[in-house]
């Protein structure tokens, strides 16, 4: 009589641990994805270098404060055009901010801002160091003054690298206005505040009038952004104590009543 072989005991595969090995694997690669796209640094951050001069900067002198100065005085509808690489300028310069970057907010690192203006819209972006992750948020707006003459600023995004954390930013910013704002006691004069904040958190329309100097108030009339510069359009009327004479004024420069 023969002896036949017993054919060997075939190992049993578990699907489950197949299956649990690919999970794993699936949630490494999301979890290094979401790692790399909240990581990811901007090509176009291109912050100022450091400065520490005590000397105020001609762009705030000369071509701000002396341009608005006269162009007030003069009464009549006038342009400012702001260089990105100036405004860059007066952000990286520690002595006349009054502090020096990093600076620390609610235990994270914020180093230098740097603005950028491209047609149509400008990114505010600064890297951000919490705990050892480097994020770098960026704040993309389309500021515009439409036909009757508001001003939204349009916030369409907050990101931090590649990942759109807009709801959270808006939730964190509004605490945090809304309580610099409760604390601090706000005259007639600075109500326009709270319109900012507005139009900052909530997108509303606003009527872009603010106080200048001599009772005259200035309006704002038109935005026109282009690669690395902002045009601005202004006109000045006097904060007259007629409320009827005022918005009259108000009415004589939006962009629908004028020649």
């Amino acid at each position: 009589m023969s002896s036949q072989t017993k054919p060997a005991p075939k190992q049993r595969k578990h699907p489950i641990l197949r299956y649990s090995f690919i999970a794993v694997l699936l949630l490494v690669i999301a979890s290094a994805s979401g790692f790399l796209l909240l990581t990811w640094q901007s090509d176009k951050y291109e912050p100022a270098p450091p400065r520490r001069t005590e000397r105020v900067s001609t762009f705030l002198t000369h071509d701000i404060a002396e341009t608005w100065y006269n162009s007030v005085q003069n009464g009549k509808p006038f342009e400012l055009i702001v260089q990105q690489k100036n405004i860059n300028d007066v952000i990286a310069n520690e002595s006349q901010l009054g502090f020096k970057w990093p600076i620390e907010l609610d235990g994270a690192q914020i180093s230098t801002p740097a603005v950028l203006f491209e047609p149509g819209q400008v990114t505010l972006m600064a890297p951000v160091q919490i705990g050892k992750v480097p994020v770098m948020i960026s704040i993309l707006s389309k500021p515009r003054v439409d036909d009757e003459g508001l001003l939204t600023l349009n916030v369409e995004s907050v990101k931090a690298g590649m990942v759109n954390i807009t709801p959270l930013a808006r939730k964190f910013a509004s605490g945090m206005i809304k309580k610099q704002l409760e604390s601090t006691d706000l005259g007639p004069e600075e109500a326009w505040l709270t319109d900012i904040a507005d139009a900052l958190l909530d997108n509303k329309p606003i009527e872009p009038c603010w106080p200048s100097h001599d009772d005259y108030m200035v309006r704002l009339l038109k935005t026109d952004i282009a690669d690395q510069q902002m045009q601005l359009e202004f006109d000045p009327y006097k904060a007259d104590s007629d409320p009827a004479l005022a918005a009259d004024n108000k009415k004589r420069t939006t962009p629908s009543n004028r020649s």
